[in-house]
């Protein structure tokens, strides 16, 4: 599993493959292309990376501060 498109369904999942949260036999793709595909691999590291700064930041934060970005999420989601 190395095409372009392969790459697209991996990069397309990756925040489902972090969490856990895709099917056994695509986390299996989705690892094994990670091993062989640089480029790939390089992504899942960044991500893996911004979402563990992102979740030491928000544990900084206040109760307000939290609760005014949540409040922001939850408008844009009503949004689309």
């Amino acid at each position: 599993m190395k095409s372009k498109k392969d790459c697209d369904l991996v990069l397309k999942n990756l925040c489902k493959y972090i969490d856990k949260d895709v099917e056994k036999d695509c986390c299996e793709k989705i690892k094994e292309h990670l091993k062989k595909c640089k480029s790939c691999s390089k992504e899942y590291k960044d991500l893996k990376k911004i979402i563990k700064v992102c979740k030491n930041s928000f544990e900084t934060l206040e109760k307000e501060e939290k609760e005014r970005i949540f409040d922001n999420i939850k408008k844009l989601l009503e949004k689309e």
